[in-house]
C-alpha cells in the first residue's frame, strides 16, 4: 500500500518518465493532451508567443493575465516563447519553417509527431476554422430540446475526444518505437472524433 512505499522510500516510476514533448499547442484539444501527458510523467515543454496563449485571458483569472482555464490546462509543464505565429497552425504551415513531420524526421526517424487539427490534412475543409460547435454541428450532434430548441453540450465534445484520441495515438506510437525503433505521425482531427 501507500504507507509501506512511502517508509520504504521507493518512489514509483511515472510512465512516461524520460519522454520529452514539446507542445505547440494554442487551445483545449492540444493543451489538454499535453497536460495529461505531463500527468503521466512526460517532460512537457509549452511553447507560447511573446504575447502568450489567448488561453491566459480568459475568465475567471487567478491573476490579471492568467485565467483558471490556462492555470489548469498547463500544469506539469515548462515554458517557453518563440515567436512563430499567433494563432493555430492549420495544415502544411508548419512546413514552411521546417517544422513539419517529413522534415524533422529526417533529423529524427524516432520522433513521435501528433497533429490535432479542425478537418485533416487533406480534403477540401483542411483550411477552415474549427472550434467544437462549429464542428459537432457539421458531424450531426446537436440536437432539439424537448421544446424544439437547440441544445449544445456545455462539455466541449470535439475538442476533449480529440485529445484523448491523440493521448491514444501517441501511446500507440512510443510503444510501436519500442519495438521496431521508428517513430510515426498520429493525425487527429475533431471531426472524425465527432463521427466516431
Amino acid at each position: 500500500g501507500y504507507f509501506a512505499v512511502k517508509i520504504l522510500g521507493v518512489r514509483r516510476m511515472k510512465a512516461l518518465t524520460g519522454i520529452k514533448v514539446i507542445d505547440f499547442s494554442k487551445w483545449l484539444p492540444g493543451q489538454y493532451c499535453g497536460m495529461v501527458l505531463g500527468d503521466f510523467g512526460a517532460d512537457v515543454i509549452k511553447v507560447e508567443t511573446p504575447a502568450g496563449d489567448d488561453t491566459r485571458r480568459f475568465f475567471p483569472e487567478a491573476l490579471p493575465g492568467m485565467s483558471y482555464w490556462h492555470l489548469a490546462l498547463n500544469r506539469n509543464k515548462r515554458g517557453i516563447t518563440a515567436d512563430i505565429k499567433t494563432e493555430g497552425f492549420r495544415p502544411g504551415y508548419l512546413a514552411r519553417y521546417g517544422l513539419d513531420y517529413a522534415t524533422v524526421r529526417e533529423i529524427n526517424p524516432q520522433l513521435v509527431y501528433c497533429s490535432i487539427t479542425g478537418f485533416g490534412q487533406t480534403g477540401s475543409y483542411r483550411h477552415k476554422p474549427a472550434h467544437d460547435l462549429n464542428v459537432i454541428g457539421l458531424a450531426g450532434l446537436n440536437s432539439l430540446d424537448d421544446v424544439g430548441s437547440a441544445c449544445v453540450s456545455e462539455v466541449q465534445i470535439a475538442a476533449l475526444g480529440s485529445s484523448m484520441n491523440a493521448v491514444s495515438g501517441i501511446l500507440l506510437a512510443l510503444l510501436a518505437r519500442e519495438r521496431t525503433g521508428e517513430g510515426q505521425a498520429v493525425d487527429i482531427n475533431l471531426y472524425n472524433t465527432s463521427l466516431s
